[in-house]
């Protein structure tokens, strides 16, 4: 028994199978939207996350790697192969066509008239077929290949897809100024887990020429002390203009940017300048700024050692209770309102963190410390010393994206013109009826903008006669 003609395999090759299919993922999809991909049970669970008991049975925190996507993902895939396949055999088997005009357009011809020359020089049709009873002509962009190339284009899409299931990876690197880092990448691929294979040093380097940091004035608007007053502001009910404040520490980041080269065999291959949404791609890798590290040193009371600390974590100084905090590392550019822009003179704001009874945390900013001053905390006094900024790159290597965007860009262009673009096939003969010459025609058209009255206006333009339907 043949395997078109089995229960299962007409299931498969059905358009609803494919259609209910796709409702199921469409459902996976609606999840990926509610629960958020990729993250932590326990820090979901801590955030206030619902329907722990579902989360966890169904993994719907990685609901697109789960066995029941990946099924469906697999099944639907089938099932469009076989539709797919179905479909091309009807497009390119041979057709019987009945080449007796069916409704027919009957204009009166001139006895001279040339009719071949008409429909192949005036009106740009090409002749596919002829015999002594008719003659088919057509013109436009086959329909048949169009739908060819379409279907083409969703294989290579699933092709895209699958290639970035197996081979798609992403990881981090920090590189600070003047470091030349050699990637080793720690993170695998599924195909790499499933073979047991780990990752060898990428065959390139990337060194970090500059790390460039920006910000702007980030005002406030200065509201009135009287409450009534600030009402009135805040419904608009006052014609006095509003009043704008800079706080000395109002800055907000306008940009961060990495000047990188790419060195291959201590030779310079490529320099760019990345910001975000703005990457570098070498050899099938993609680069982002992703975010950026900043270290201090640390003087106290003049001596000639510095204590490392990390902005935004805890250090512990001896001599002082509690945990001290550098936090917002100003330094760069500065943009200000008026079109001007000056360096920032480097400052981080100063916390200590103290704990308390029940096991509670007590924050309070200390002050700021600005590079060339000194701040005093309790007994002791602190100064910086120096510091730091690496960038924190992320990269990506995906081999599918470039056939996802080639197979999906053919496949809006062909549906595109499958569906707008004009096709004709003309179908006619020439009889003698009552010593008179007749065009007797047939006209099957394909693509919205095809115009079938249009197109008999053209023919009685040419044969100079008059429609007599």
């Amino acid at each position: 028994m043949q395997i078109r003609t089995t229960w299962l395999y007409k299931k498969f090759s059905s358009i609803k199978t494919s259609i209910l299919f796709l409702g199921i993922l469409s459902f996976f999809y609606l999840l990926g939207t509610i629960f958020p991909q990729g993250g932590d049970i326990n820090e979901y669970i801590n955030a206030g996350g619902r329907f722990i008991f579902l989360v966890k049975i169904f993994g719907l925190l990685d609901a697109f790697t789960t066995p029941w996507f990946l099924i469906t993902s697999l099944l639907l895939l089938i099932s469009l192969s076989i539709c797919s396949y179905e479909r091309l055999l009807t497009l390119m088997g041979k057709q019987i066509l009945d080449t007796a005009p069916t409704k027919s357009y009957i204009i009166p011809l001139n006895t001279g008239e040339n009719i071949d020359n008409t429909f192949i020089k005036k009106l740009n049709f090409k002749k596919s077929y002829s015999n002594p009873s008719a003659t088919v002509v057509t013109r436009g962009i086959s329909y048949k290949w169009l739908t060819l190339i379409y279907h083409l284009g969703i294989l290579l899409c699933f092709t895209g897809f699958f290639l970035t299931y197996m081979s798609a990876f992403e990881d981090e690197v920090i590189i600070y100024p003047d470091e030349t880092k050699a990637i080793q990448p720690s993170s695998q691929s599924r195909l790499q887990r499933l073979l047991g294979k780990k990752h060898k040093e990428l065959p390139f380097k990337i060194k970090l020429e500059e790390f460039i940091t920006e910000y702007n004035q980030m005002p406030s608007i200065d509201y009135p002390k009287d409450k009534l007053s600030r009402l009135a502001v805040g419904l608009g009910w006052t014609s006095n203009s509003l009043n704008y404040k800079i706080k000395d520490d109002s800055l907000f980041p306008k940009d961060w940017k990495s000047r990188l080269r790419v060195i291959k065999d201590d030779a310079l291959i490529l320099e760019k300048t990345i910001e975000v949404n703005e990457p570098l791609k070498y050899g099938g890798f993609t680069f982002y700024q992703a975010a950026f590290k900043q270290d201090i040193k640390i003087e106290m009371d003049g001596g000639p050692l510095a204590i490392d600390a990390e902005v935004g974590k805890e250090t512990i100084i001896p001599g002082l209770e509690g945990e001290i905090v550098f936090k917002n590392l100003r330094t760069g550019t500065l943009f200000k309102r008026d079109g001007t822009t000056e360096k920032i003179i480097p400052f981080v704001d100063v916390y200590i963190f103290k704990k308390i009874s029940d096991g509670k945390t007590d924050k309070e900013k200390i002050g700021r410390l600005e590079k060339g001053s000194l701040l005093t905390i309790g007994s002791k006094t602190f100064g910086i010393k120096g510091f730091s900024e690496a960038t924190i790159l992320s990269y990506r290597y995906d081999p599918g994206v470039p056939i996802l965007w080639f197979g999906g860009i053919m496949t809006l262009i062909a549906m595109a013109l499958r569906i707008y673009s004009p096709w004709y096939r003309v179908i006619y003969r020439v009889d003698v009826k009552d010593g008179r010459t007749l065009l007797k025609l047939s006209i099957n058209t394909k693509g919205l903008l095809a115009d079938k009255e249009h197109l008999i206006k053209r023919i009685q333009h040419f044969v100079l006669l008059s429609k007599n339907p």
